[in-house]
């Protein structure tokens, strides 16, 4: 292969290299992006939180909600991998039967509960009776890389379900003739004496705008250095020709 030839093959070679890093930065750009708009709308709801009825269709991607109802004694849904104040736990799912539609299912988060090294599932206790529950209305946390298969690489063990991610399509299967569950979860105001560990925070678990920027420019630097990178080997390429 002439010099030539090898100039435009390693040149294709970085270019390639930078657009990929390039568009890795411009997607986390984008993902915080996501984020803002999501942590202002929560701000907005909570600024003004007027509540809507459970069975209610939602008023947006959030929402403050209340009602009446009573939570099933099975299943109790273990969200695995759940940090909070550097421990790791599990977030509390348990299903609601709202007062007002006896046929509707709603999960909704009780909480965080530390899970020990010995990986011993923790014992939960669910509001007994009728209950008044309110909190945030917003979608189940994002599923993420699946690890496993069925409902989230799903374990039973008596009530307790442990999953590693919520799919509520998964859910519905898995519960069969006990009804169907509504596309958004109810985050229990932290307010309420019930529950555990709790608090109505975003992205908890995730990345935080702020983050999703400084990999974006990290990216975006990368795809800059390979660009100067090919561009001084090239200039002491032709160097070394001309003085050869």
């Amino acid at each position: 292969m002439s010099s030539k030839r090898s100039l435009i093959f390693w040149w294709i070679a970085a270019l390639l290299l930078a657009a990929a890093f390039a568009r890795l930065g411009f997607w986390q750009w984008s993902r915080a992006e996501e984020k803002r708009i999501q942590l202002a709308e929560v701000a907005a709801v909570m600024a003004d939180p007027r509540p809507a009825e459970l069975t209610g269709p939602p008023s947006g991607a959030y929402s403050w909600a209340q009602g009446r109802g009573q939570f099933q004694p099975s299943p109790v849904i273990l969200l695995d991998n759940q940090q909070r104040e550097g421990r790791v736990g599990v977030q509390v799912y348990g299903v609601f039967v709202p007062e007002a539609a006896p046929a509707q299912r709603l999960l909704v988060d009780l909480g965080w509960l530390p899970m020990d090294g010995q990986r011993d599932w923790p014992t939960v206790q669910l509001p007994q009776g009728t209950v008044q529950v309110s909190g945030l209305r917003s979608a189940p946390p994002a599923i993420g890389i699946r690890l496993g298969a069925g409902a989230g690489a799903l374990q039973k063990r008596d009530a307790r379900w442990l999953v590693t991610y919520l799919d509520l399509a998964e859910m519905d299967t898995q519960l069969g003739a006990q009804g169907r569950l509504a596309r958004q979860v109810l985050r229990l105001d932290p307010k309420l004496p019930m529950g555990y560990k709790r608090d109505l925070v975003l992205h908890a678990n995730s990345l935080p705008p702020e983050r999703h920027v400084g990999y974006a420019v990290q990216w975006w630097g990368l795809a800059l250095t390979v660009v100067l990178t090919a561009l001084i080997l090239t200039w002491r390429a032709r160097k070394r020709q001309v003085a050869g």
